[in-house]
């Protein structure tokens, strides 16, 4: 005679590891709308035109100004448009409405896969803060994006307004609306 269903032994930690890993695995990524409609209370101000190059939807920015390549190490942004066009694009000083914040833990900067800090030691996890804009004005500006990298062992953490303003120097600044209440 087989086993009777009460005496068969239940895997219960790797059915429970299965049930409860997507859980984990999702708070490292957080979905971003295309363009959310709430307010954070903060705005980012272009303190001086931009021109964001041909065959780009994006400019970068790095130590103060902005780079045409960045040292993944430090931290760096991107200031990101729609659309790209053949021509170069003019970005006019402005008050970008910062209307979500979205943090990310990637694998990679390019392909956007998530990362599980800890888990792996040999491989390099990007910490990304993501600020979706909107002006009335200028429409097609769409997110900064900002990132640093550390070994995948240490524990990183995303770019605060520090490193924000470190990457972005005189020409961005990012400033509360008169509305939001100061702790």
């Amino acid at each position: 005679m087989g086993k009777s269903r009460s005496q068969i032994p239940i895997p219960w930690g790797p059915l429970l590891a299965a049930a409860l890993l997507p859980g984990a695995l999702g708070a490292c990524v957080s979905s971003t709308p295309a363009r959310p409609d709430s307010t954070t209370g903060y705005e980012l101000v272009l303190q001086r035109p931009l021109q964001i190059p041909a065959s780009s939807a994006h400019l970068r920015f790095q130590d103060g100004g902005p780079v045409g390549a960045s040292d993944r190490f430090r931290p760096h942004c991107e200031f990101e448009l729609s659309t790209r066009s053949e021509q170069p694009q003019p970005v006019e000083p402005d008050r970008f409405r910062v209307t979500a914040v979205r943090h990310r833990t990637l694998s990679d900067e390019l392909s956007g896969m998530p990362a599980v800090p800890l888990m792996r030691c040999n491989q390099d996890v990007f910490y990304e803060t993501r600020l979706w804009l909107d002006s009335q004005r200028q429409p097609q500006v769409r997110v900064l994006i900002c990132r640093e990298v550390f070994d995948g062992c240490a524990i990183g953490r995303y770019p605060g307004p520090a490193e924000i303003g470190e990457a972005l120097g005189p020409y961005f600044e990012l400033t509360p609306t008169p509305e939001t209440p100061y702790p």
